[in-house]
């Protein structure tokens, strides 16, 4: 989160000089792929959660019609991004979530429609705690690009958006998927 904070702190003398502001709200689904937890080998017992239901808050900016700079956080609840357990309680309670900076780059298809790309960083972390205990997290850095179609006028805009973070913990990828709104002006 503080890094967002630095972000937007940093991005508010750009935003003072007439940029586009753009804050946006989802909620969606998160899923990995390519993530293989098991209690032991033997048991084959899958200990993890691979699709879980999501969330985002973002801020952006546009420089001109076109170019601009996304800020987001997801919170993706218990969905797993590495292999790891504990040996002696086997699973802990798990948190994930990410924060990403990428530039955008819109493309109005009608007066009421337009399609974003997006592609950036992203940092992730998993939070671990057993019981009541803080447990031990894991974090990193991963790529991130997505894309979001929206529909309204100016003011007030609904759409839906998929983003993708390849080589997330001991993950192939993370996939979101959302639908919100985005208040501009």
């Amino acid at each position: 989160m503080r890094h967002i904070l630095a972000a937007v702190i940093l991005a508010a003398p750009v935003a003072a000089f007439g940029a586009t502001n753009i804050i946006g709200a989802d909620y969606g689904r998160g899923e990995t792929s390519g993530l293989n937890c098991f209690t032991s080998p033997s048991a084959n017992l899958p200990v993890c959660v691979k699709r879980d239901d999501a969330w985002r808050l973002y801020y952006g900016f546009m420089f001109n019609e076109r170019f601009g700079i996304r800020i987001t956080h997801t919170e993706l609840y218990e969905l797993r991004l590495t292999n790891d357990s504990d040996a002696i309680f086997t699973v802990p309670e798990v948190s994930s979530r990410m924060d990403d900076l990428a530039a955008t780059m819109s493309f109005p298809l009608s007066r009421l429609v337009s399609i974003t790309a997006k592609g950036g960083l992203a940092r992730w972390e998993e939070r671990r705690a057993l019981f009541f205990l803080a447990g031990d997290n894991r974090e990193g850095y991963s790529p991130v690009f997505g894309m979001n179609l929206d529909f309204g006028n100016r003011l007030l805009r609904a759409g839906v958006s998929v983003d993708v973070y390849p080589s997330v913990g001991d993950t192939d990828y993370v996939r979101y998927y959302g639908a919100g709104l985005r208040f501009v002006w």
